[in-house]
């Protein structure tokens, strides 16, 4: 803030000064709550439809429910109490490895399936399908696979429109309703 008011008022004040403004007009530095933002208008609407799906789902289809997570193995190590002069030691790997998974929890009998992420592969679209992929080749007893996932982009791009024009016979997604404005898949 001191270096914008030199360069647009070419007011020179020490940072000190502009702390004690601020701290006068009772503002203060501190992290912002996160609050959940607007909801999707047709939220109601669109649990309705799951609701309806999987009390109604026939014994020859299967329902899923889909998401991915990042798995870090080098721990963030937060603050704790220590004597003074001694600093607590917590182990860690060595290196910050990264993995990647994608799974599907079976709505009937609770069964996880696991697609892992291939090295630098991250929470993509390329995970997403290998991970419909597997699905589809797991369950062969299922006519048709219904995968409720959430409304992230890589669920949504063309690589997954792509392989929905070949095996959409089997697999439809299903959009969870989204928690903010615009953020509905294609």
């Amino acid at each position: 803030m001191v270096l914008l008011l030199v360069e647009i008022h070419e007011l020179y004040v020490s940072p000190e000064t502009v702390r004690r403004w601020l701290h006068r007009e009772q503002l203060v530095w501190r992290r912002p709550r996160p609050v959940v933002g607007p909801t999707d208008p047709e939220r109601e609407a669109k649990l309705q439809a799951l609701r309806q799906l999987l009390t109604t789902l026939p014994a020859n289809e299967i329902a899923v429910f889909q998401d991915e997570v990042a798995i870090n193995l080098n721990p963030k190590i937060g603050a704790m109490w220590m004597r003074r002069g001694q600093q607590a030691e917590i182990p860690t790997p060595g290196t910050n490895q990264k993995r990647y998974l994608a799974g599907s929890l079976n709505w009937r009998t609770g069964a996880l399936m696991v697609t892992e992420g291939l090295p630098k592969e991250g929470r993509s679209a390329a995970l997403f399908v290998r991970h419909l992929d597997d699905l589809r080749c797991r369950l062969l007893c299922y006519r048709k696979i219904h995968v409720i996932c959430d409304n992230a982009r890589s669920h949504a791009c063309k690589l997954v429109q792509r392989y929905l024009r070949q095996w959409g016979h089997r697999l439809v997604l299903h959009y969870l309703p989204h928690l903010r404005t615009g953020c509905v898949p294609h």
